[in-house]
């Protein structure tokens, strides 16, 4: 299993812990791992006290299909009371190491305008974006 982390703030990087937040993923469709059938059901995040979460996921990246995790964030009122639901446009898929959110984001999360100073070609970068490398000084447009 894999453990994807993160953290759930509003726009003002306030917790967002008093409006009784669900987040659930769910697999794009039923797969198969070493023999066994894994459910597209949902699963739900466990919050700690700092509006941070965790979830153990099965790694998209052993399965015996091409699958992606969708995440939906549920909100309440104080007394419990359904107030609404956020679907992001995500695709998000697990790596066997698992990792923070916004790791897993990256090609959503990337401006296209991005520059990266780095010595190493990034693992993951848009199309449009920008490596220099801080070595050599070369510099590098993503362009397929």
């Amino acid at each position: 299993m894999a453990t994807v982390t993160g953290t759930l703030l509003d726009a003002n990087l306030v917790n967002l812990a008093s409006r009784q937040p669900r987040i659930f993923f769910t697999l794009s469709g039923p797969a198969t791992l070493g023999g066994g059938y894994i459910s597209d059901g949902r699963v739900e995040v466990t919050f700690d006290t700092a509006s941070g979460w965790s979830v153990s996921l099965a790694a998209t990246d052993s399965m015996d299909q091409i699958r992606y995790y969708e995440m939906s964030v549920e909100y309440l009122n104080e007394s419990g009371g359904f107030t609404r639901v956020e679907y992001p446009e995500w695709k998000i898929y697990v790596p066997t190491a698992g990792g923070t959110l916004p790791n897993l984001l990256i090609n959503y999360l990337a401006n296209p305008m991005m520059v990266f100073f780095q010595s190493t070609e990034p693992s993951t970068w848009n199309v449009g974006s920008v490596w220099v490398n801080s070595a050599t000084g070369d510099i590098n447009r993503k362009v397929a």
